[in-house]
């Protein structure tokens, strides 16, 4: 078993909806490089997916996050993934996460030099992969609130990776 985190990027200030993100392995990047699950991340049965969200923001402001909500989507591509309708679940496609711990802020030289800070946030438990085989597109939706200087934003983020289980679930398929 192998545990990844699923990072979520974004800026306070920022204002279009897409999250930067990034599945991270205890060893770097866990993506397929070749072969027929290139460019996926790629999970065996018994892994584990957290949750790590990170949002930067102006060092002169007053900054404060709370998440009001993050879903995980999946949706089986090519009915490989039929079996099951997500990595993390056999009758359902979506995982929600409700509970969220703050882990320390760790801000950068870069960030320093750019006059930025860090506000850093963990879901509290992971997803269990139990799907033996299949490819899922992930999408997913993070709201969130944020108080900048006492005023009060709610915002919604989304992201849109893909990711495989096993072998993709594609079977016969040339590697």
């Amino acid at each position: 078993m192998t545990k990844y985190t699923l990072q979520l990027e974004f800026d306070i200030n920022q204002i279009t909806r897409s999250l930067q993100h990034n599945f991270k392995a205890p060893k770097g990047y866990q993506a397929e490089k070749y072969g027929p699950l290139a460019g996926t991340a790629h999970f065996e049965q018994g892994d584990e997916l957290d949750i790590s969200i990170t949002a930067t923001g102006r060092a002169e402001n007053e900054l404060s996050l709370k998440v009001m909500d993050c879903s995980v989507v999946t949706v089986g591509t090519a009915d490989l993934g039929k079996l099951f309708l997500s990595p993390f679940a056999e009758e359902t496609a979506v995982v929600s996460v409700s509970d969220w711990k703050p882990t320390k802020n760790k801000t950068t030289q870069e960030d320093k030099e750019a006059d930025r800070q860090r506000l850093s946030i963990k879901s509290a438990s992971s997803f269990a992969v139990i799907a033996p085989n299949g490819q899922w597109r992930f999408s997913g939706y993070l709201s969130v609130q944020i108080i900048i200087d006492g005023q009060t934003y709610y915002r919604l983020f989304y992201f849109d990776p893909e990711g495989s289980v096993g072998n993709g679930g594609g079977f016969g398929w040339p590697n």
